[in-house]
């Protein structure tokens, strides 16, 4: 199944639906609402039978164990996250991360409930693997084409901008991606000098520019570029 993007919309013209929380994809009945009223399904009962099984087998792996630290949660359930996420299965709710949680899922009246958020507010990068801090963000205004007016919106990307711009070895943004250039660049100014390097850098600095500069004893014709 391919990654159903679910934001948190919140419209305070209109009647919205009452949320858990605002963490985008985290509440299936809102979930279920926001797919009916925005997305073309052919066969509604396969598609949400498959939805449901993809969000227990992630909210399964985000549960974290009586005495166990976000720590070794991570280790535990860092290669079936692996597995999971290779198999192209995606969650509507861990979209680009795996959030830590206690308790268990439940249904009650069809309706699907998720384990509860963790305090800690720790989770895996599904792009890097990495474990990391997930703060609540707020919702921006944005303009709602469909609705003809501003709404304030939450998208499950907004949760990572933090971690992908400044610490993410897979980044999605613009900054991240500038910060691993940089720190590429930076590894390969400081990493010892060859020995070829040494030798050219030890050549007398007389002005002989550096295409007329040459190692050893081999001869060594130069073309001449105006002729």
């Amino acid at each position: 199944m391919s990654c159903l993007i679910i934001p948190t919309i919140i419209d305070k013209k209109a009647k919205s639906q009452k949320l858990i929380n605002n963490r985008p994809g985290y509440d299936m009945k809102y979930v279920n609402s926001y797919i009916l009223n925005y997305y073309g399904i052919n066969d509604y009962q396969q598609f949400f039978e498959e939805l449901f099984e993809t969000e227990r087998e992630y909210d399964t792996l985000s549960v974290i164990q009586p005495n166990e630290t976000p720590q070794q949660w991570a280790l535990r359930v860092r290669i079936p996250l692996q597995k999971l996420v290779s198999e192209r299965k995606r969650s509507v709710y861990h979209v680009h991360a795996l959030f830590l949680a206690f308790g268990k899922g439940k249904f009650v009246d069809h309706d699907y409930y998720r384990p509860r958020i963790h305090k800690t507010r720790m989770a895996i990068c599904l792009d890097c693997m990495k474990l990391i801090q997930v703060n609540d963000v707020k919702l921006k205004k944005k303009f709602h084409h469909t609705r003809g007016r501003y709404v304030e919106i939450l998208e499950p990307k907004d949760l990572m901008q933090e971690h992908w711009d400044h610490d993410c070895n897979k980044p999605k943004t613009r900054d991240g991606s500038a910060r691993i250039i940089q720190n590429v660049w930076r590894r390969f100014q400081e990493r010892v000098p060859s020995n070829a390097r040494l030798a050219w850098n030890s050549l007398a600095n007389d002005n002989t520019p550096d295409d007329m500069k040459f190692l050893g004893l081999t001869r060594c014709e130069v073309k001449n570029s105006q002729t």
